[in-house]
């Protein structure tokens, strides 16, 4: 199985890597590290602790997680096999029963892994050596980053939704307590409508909160897209539309178009499930943050143009004509 997010975060430098380092307080590095793929086989910023079949896919997981590693401490007397063993029991014993703590744990550490390695991409393009193998990386995790942030803007606006029903009913309730005298039992009620008026003031500026976390974690995606796009245009493109122009002088063709059109394809598709994020929450904004929803349509703007530049300059013949000299012609 594939992982590319631990492939990029053994790339980081190690002034990124050290702010790693806290996150594998609960979740061992050796534990990381040995089994990367169970940590990115599994959605787990969708589950619900609260559906029962999802506590049952983590309690599962668990299980089999522990069984793995177990399964690997084949020498005893191997010093790294001795640390893995015993991070191992800890692990088992620190999240015996704790399975939403284990839901969390993960979500925060792969979460901090992907904003680093997001961080670090935006720089993309300034190594000495970049392989092919690295520009399909990078987008494997953007692809993650994009699917992560739309399950983000879809509980956005979801939790949108449920404001604006909590006001109607708030709305509702104001009326009522204005057709009655304030007795004994109103005043009860009415302190529950001002209880319920608060708390739901709160939930806005938490809201909003988490608006701008998304818009901000998308922004950061953009660049970091950005970056991988202009490489592959400047670097791949490029090159093959140059010799593309050498072949006329006869040197062999370049056999790599069809990987940069699949590498072009993949950041059009990023790019436009970003660009219908960002439309979900400009709608998720209106009522809310009026500002932040101007600032949203800004980054829109910006980002059809850069779909608009990757379109045009992606925009190639693929086979020259023949170049015909002609002879003994009068002008």
């Amino acid at each position: 199985m594939k992982t590319p997010l631990w492939n990029k975060v053994k790339q980081l430098p190690e002034v990124r890597k050290q702010c790693l380092v806290p996150l594998y307080n609960q979740i061992p590095f050796v534990i990381r590290s040995s089994l990367p793929e169970f940590f990115e086989a599994y959605p787990w910023y969708q589950i619900n602790m609260n559906e029962p079949t999802h506590r049952e896919l983590v309690n599962n997981a668990f299980f089999v997680l522990i069984q793995n590693l177990r399964t690997k401490l084949v020498d005893k007397q191997n010093a790294a096999n001795l640390e893995l063993m015993t991070t191992t029991e800890n692990l088992a014993n620190m999240f015996y029963n704790r399975s939403a703590d284990f839901v969390n744990t993960i979500n925060y550490m792969l979460q901090q892994e992907m904003n680093e390695v997001i961080a670090e991409l935006e720089y993309f393009g300034s190594e000495n050596k970049i392989t092919n193998l690295d520009i399909e990386n990078n987008i494997e995790v953007l692809n993650l980053r994009v699917q992560q942030c739309k399950f983000e803007t879809q509980k956005l606006h979801y939790a949108k939704e449920q404001y604006l029903i909590k006001c109607q009913d708030l709305a509702k309730r104001h009326i009522y307590l204005q057709q009655f005298p304030a007795n004994g039992q109103m005043k009860d009620i009415k302190h529950k409508y001002q209880l319920d008026t608060s708390a739901l003031e709160l939930s806005l500026k938490s809201h909003v909160v988490e608006i701008k976390k998304s818009v901000e974690h998308l922004r950061q995606t953009i660049t970091a897209v950005k970056a991988v796009q202009n490489y592959v245009l400047k670097q791949h493109l490029g090159s093959w539309i140059h010799h593309q122009k050498l072949e006329a002088l006869g040197y062999p063709p370049m056999c790599n178009l069809q990987t940069i059109q699949l590498w072009c394809e993949s950041i059009a598709k990023i790019l436009w499930d970003i660009k219908i994020q960002l439309e979900t929450i400009i709608t998720t904004c209106d009522r809310f943050h009026n500002a932040l929803k101007d600032e949203v349509a800004v980054m829109r703007s910006g980002l059809i143009n850069q779909i608009i530049n990757l379109v045009s300059e992606t925009f190639i013949v693929e086979k020259q004509p023949p170049q015909v000299v002609k002879t003994s012609t009068q002008f």
